[in-house]
C-alpha cells in the first residue's frame, strides 16, 4: 500500500539523535516521494524497490477521486507495471459504497489475469 498513509511515511527512519528533532521530522516529510512534489522521481524509485522486495503478482493503482496528482502519476505507474510485465489496474474511487461492486468485479478480473500469468 504505497500511498500517503501507507508505507511511504514509515519507509525511512527519522534520525532520533539529531540536534533539532523538529527540523529533522520536517526534512523527512519533505523527502517523502509524494505526488504533490514536482518532479517526483522518488515515487517510481520506491515502487521499483517495493516490486523487487515483495515480488507482487500485479499492481493496483488506487487513486482517490480528489487526488489529481496521483491520477496524473498513474501514467508513470502503468508504464512501470508494463516494464515489469505486471498486470495493472487503476481504480479511481471516492471510497463510497456505491462503487464497491464494480471495483470487486474489476479486482477479480485482475487476479484472474495475474493467476493465468503465473501458469
Amino acid at each position: 500500500m504505497e500511498n500517503c498513509t501507507g508505507i511511504k511515511p514509515i519507509d525511512e527512519d527519522v534520525d532520533e539523535t539529531a540536534a533539532d528533532p523538529l527540523e529533522t521530522i520536517a526534512r523527512q516529510y519533505f523527502h517523502l516521494p509524494c505526488s504533490v512534489m514536482t518532479q517526483n522521481h522518488g515515487r517510481m524509485t520506491l515502487l521499483e524497490r517495493l516490486i523487487a522486495d515483495y515480488r507482487p503478482d500485479c499492481i493496483v493503482d488506487l487513486v482517490w477521486q480528489g487526488c489529481l496528482t496521483y491520477d496524473v502519476e498513474s501514467y508513470f505507474v502503468r508504464q512501470l507495471a508494463e516494464a515489469k510485465a505486471l498486470p495493472y489496474l487503476k481504480i479511481v474511487t471516492d471510497y463510497s459504497p456505491s462503487d464497491a461492486a464494480r471495483i470487486a468485479v474489476r479486482v477479480e478480473a485482475l487476479l484472474e489475469t495475474a493467476k493465468e500469468r503465473r501458469r
